[in-house]
């Protein structure tokens, strides 16, 4: 069993940051709430293990009659001044709640809203409706043409964030004559705006080249230097999401993403290896143990599992590589598939990223309470249809070893969430499922996709509507 002594040692203050109920009573003791109403119902929504041995937390509440809200927290030393003057009054604006930047050493935690990020102070221009409407006006005149008038006002929506780190946001306009037209902005904290234009530039160009137009990325439009934000069009179609079942259709434009992408190349990315997804899988596990869970022994044996299971993967990176590929980056259009969220795009092992999607949709049938084997007989045809349409021979050994390392790290994600924290268990069982069939212990394995066995393909002649018998593919 791997040693302890390194793990990181979760403090006490920390520990209380993951009870709903003690949340919920700090906020509401230390901000002054619009019109007297306090947070209730509080869920831990998203918790980050940082490489500063800090952790950043989404908490999300009931408002009264307002809807959910969300707040953020750091722990750990905090920047002196980084997010302006200390504010305990929570604003609720068309973003979400705002203005909130406050220190709270009992707790050992920085709070704030999006808008007071201590390390990207930008984002307050980026979330001000107003701002941006002056900023972004030149923008749709030059999308629309220089005869159209300057969109009247934008209506901002913070589509994703993570403390510290990035934000992306939708901007929608409308003006009179004219059909409303979506902007999508992404900052980083650091300034990587220029590379990843780059990076959207040419994979669009690869990506074309190799699927005649049918595969793409999200258009870059520019970019915005001073506030560190890329701007692209809105991808028009429907988004795969965490589906548990995919029709024949969604499952083609799955495959076409993922060996179009594999296909591409470009040179100046970074390469991620085995001992990059290691470093990940032990980051998380120092959080579980440090936090003394009732699974942390488990937890451990997986992670030794995996270090074990690496050493019989060929390290040698083989292709461009996604490394977040999963239904939530996948929009569906009438004849095009565009791949989103390119910020992680490196080089390394394909296997990396059919693990990844396979162990989001095992995650989403055991939401759904599906057959096991539905999803095997999926797993199954995915990888069926993936070497039949060109991408390359699956190392079955290579994906039991990611497809297990995958289910780990998303249940360690999930552990720590109020809604989905129930599934952890067991997709920590089925990684250890995974490692015993790379191991050869086909026995009691209830992976057969697997092995070099495999199972039988389906048919896919079924139409839309009706659902096989399998349940995962209808």
């Amino acid at each position: 069993m791997i040693e302890a002594t390194n793990d990181r040692t979760t403090r006490p203050t920390e520990l209380h940051l993951f009870d709903p109920q003690h949340v919920e009573m700090m906020l509401r003791n230390l901000i002054h709430w619009p019109d007297g109403a306090g947070p209730g119902n509080v869920m831990i929504e998203r918790c980050w293990p940082t490489r500063d041995d800090r952790l950043t937390f989404e908490w999300s509440f009931d408002l009264g009659g307002r809807g959910r809200r969300a707040l953020y927290g750091t722990t750990g030393p905090q920047p002196e001044g980084g997010g302006g003057p200390c504010v305990d009054e929570a604003w609720d604006t068309p973003t979400g709640l705002g203005r909130v930047f406050l220190h709270a050493p009992a707790w050992g935690v920085l709070i704030h809203t999006p808008d007071r990020d201590p390390a990207m102070p930008h984002l307050q221009h980026c979330l001000d409706s107003e701002a941006m409407t002056r900023h972004l006006g030149p923008s749709w005149m030059w999308i629309n043409g220089h005869d159209s008038a300057l969109p009247s006002s934008l209506t901002c929506r913070l589509l994703g964030y993570r403390p510290r780190r990035r934000a992306t946001m939708a901007y929608c306009a409308s003006s009179p004559g004219q059909a409303s037209s979506t902007l999508v902005g992404k900052t980083h904290v650091k300034g990587r705006t220029q590379h990843l234009r780059w990076i959207h530039e040419q994979l669009d160009a690869e990506l074309s080249a190799h699927s005649r137009g049918r595969v793409r990325s999200a258009a870059c439009l520019g970019e915005v230097p001073d506030l560190r934000m890329a701007l692209f069009c809105e991808a028009r179609g429907c988004e795969l999401g965490d589906a548990a079942r995919w029709s024949s259709r969604e499952l083609d434009c799955v495959v076409a993403a993922l060996t179009t992408l594999h296909r591409c190349r470009i040179d100046e990315v970074a390469v991620f290896s085995v001992a990059d997804e290691l470093s990940v899988n032990r980051r998380w596990h120092r959080l579980i143990a440090g936090m003394h869970h009732a699974d942390a022994d488990r937890v451990a044996c997986l992670v030794e599992g995996l270090l074990r299971l690496s050493e019989q993967i060929d390290p040698t990176p083989q292709c461009l590589i996604h490394r977040d590929f999963y239904g939530r980056q996948i929009i569906i259009g009438r004849r095009t598939t565009t791949i989103l969220d390119l910020d992680t795009l490196a080089w390394g092992q394909p296997c990396l990223d059919l693990g990844n999607i396979l162990a989001h949709v095992f995650q989403a049938g055991l939401l759904r309470g599906e057959d096991q084997r539905s999803f095997e007989a999926l797993a199954e045809e995915l990888l069926r249809r993936y070497e039949q349409s060109g991408g390359a021979p699956v190392d079955r050994r290579a994906l039991a070893f990611y497809f297990a390392s995958d289910l780990f790290r998303v249940g360690a994600i999930h552990s720590m969430r109020t809604r989905t924290g129930g599934t952890s268990p067991a997709m920590w069982s089925a990684a250890a499922d995974a490692i015993r069939s790379a191991s050869g212990l086909e026995r009691g394995s209830r992976f057969r996709f697997l092995t070099h066995k495999g199972l039988p393909a389906l048919t896919t002649a079924a139409p839309r509507h009706r659902t096989s018998a399998t349940g995962f593919l209808q």
